[in-house]
């Protein structure tokens, strides 16, 4: 498997300072992440909330990762193409990707909070739309000079945008996919590395569509094998089950209390999606939803992930609910050098094809 470090900082004024704090902070984990051997930092895009709003523009905090760091690859975990224009993407990426010195892994979706879409001025009905459109527009500008498009939304005619990426003929491709069996197959069909987040579903519904995502990649030809299943999970490590819960419960629950409030305010996810999602510690624990507890648990979580749904890339949300800053690094530090080795240790079972 691999291992990265998901940021969706649900930011906690009373807990973790400042925003200029809260910055410093979440650059110290990225320093441990490069420190401790992490494959990658991913960032995501939210606006306007606590719920991930710290981060309203991933490339501009990715070019500052860029420049202290040597070895880590950047994840865009995802860029929510309906509200950008599409050469806008596609310059401030490549930027990226030349400041990283070709580091730069690009994670699309669309979004699921209707509160984000009003507020940028973007109807809620044309995301679809407006995000094949953006996709296949910055694909052209990163591989052909110049390129033409005609659109409903977005028209250029022999344009040609720099700089270029450094990797050719482009940063990997990272596709979102949760609640749609469709996106799970285009995501396939198209040869895209897949993103999704397990544990909004049960097991066995999240499973199958893992299943057809690579029944997809397959019959368009491409290998599964060279394709990467990457899912979002929270994780705390600590010496001790009772540790565990008694540093990360509370912080779970506010946690679990800002995405309720985004939520909220309109979301794309269907009601069964939600209600998935308010379970007690004690049930997240058990099904695996979140990855807490002892070292000898949270390798048990990760056997599971990787044997049960055929996960491959594991993408560990550390910060979340104001959760302490020592605390936070020490979890990072048990995960990748007490966890990580006894899972390695431990060979796979076959993939489920």
């Amino acid at each position: 498997m691999k291992y990265g470090v998901l940021f969706l900082p649900t930011y906690v004024p009373e807990c973790d300072g400042s925003e200029a704090q809260a910055y410093r902070h979440l650059l110290e984990q990225v320093d441990h992440a490069e420190a401790l051997g992490y494959e990658s930092v991913w960032l995501t895009e939210h606006h306007f909330q606590y719920y991930g709003g710290l981060v309203p523009s991933p490339p501009i905090l990715a070019a500052a990762i860029a420049q202290r760091t040597r070895r880590l690859r950047i994840g865009m975990g995802v860029t929510l193409l309906p509200f950008h224009r599409p050469v806008r993407v596609a310059e401030d990426l490549a930027m990226v990707d030349i400041l990283s010195a070709g580091r730069l892994d690009w994670g699309v979706g669309r979004g699921f909070l209707q509160w984000e879409y009003q507020n940028l001025g973007v109807p809620m009905e044309e995301s679809r739309e407006r995000f094949a459109e953006c996709l296949a527009i910055v694909l052209k500008a990163w591989t052909e000079d110049p390129f033409t498009y005609e659109g409903r939304f977005f028209q250029y005619r022999d344009l040609s945008v720099i700089p270029k990426p450094v990797q050719r003929p482009h940063p990997p491709v990272w596709f979102a996919a949760t609640a749609s069996e469709e996106s799970f197959q285009l995501a396939g069909q198209r040869g895209y590395h897949l993103l999704t987040i397990p544990h909004t579903q049960p097991a066995e519904e999240i499973g199958r569509k893992i299943q057809l995502y690579r029944q997809a990649l397959a019959a368009a030809g491409h290998d599964p094998a060279s394709r990467h299943v990457f899912a979002r999970y929270y994780v705390y490590v600590a010496e001790t089950s009772a540790q565990a819960r008694r540093e990360v419960e509370e912080p779970f629950l506010r946690n679990f209390a800002l995405s309720e409030r985004a939520n909220a305010l309109g979301s794309a996810h269907p009601p069964s999606v939600r209600q998935r999602q308010r379970k007690s510690y004690e049930e997240s624990v058990r099904e695996h939803q979140m990855l807490f507890g002892s070292v000898e648990e949270c390798v048990e979580h990760v056997r599971w992930v990787r044997d049960t749904l055929g996960i491959d890339y594991l993408g560990a949300s550390f910060w979340f609910g104001g959760l302490a800053q020592d605390k936070v690094l020490r979890s990072m530090a048990l995960f990748m050098q007490e966890v990580v080795p006894r899972v390695e240790a431990q060979p796979a079972l076959p993939a489920r094809r």
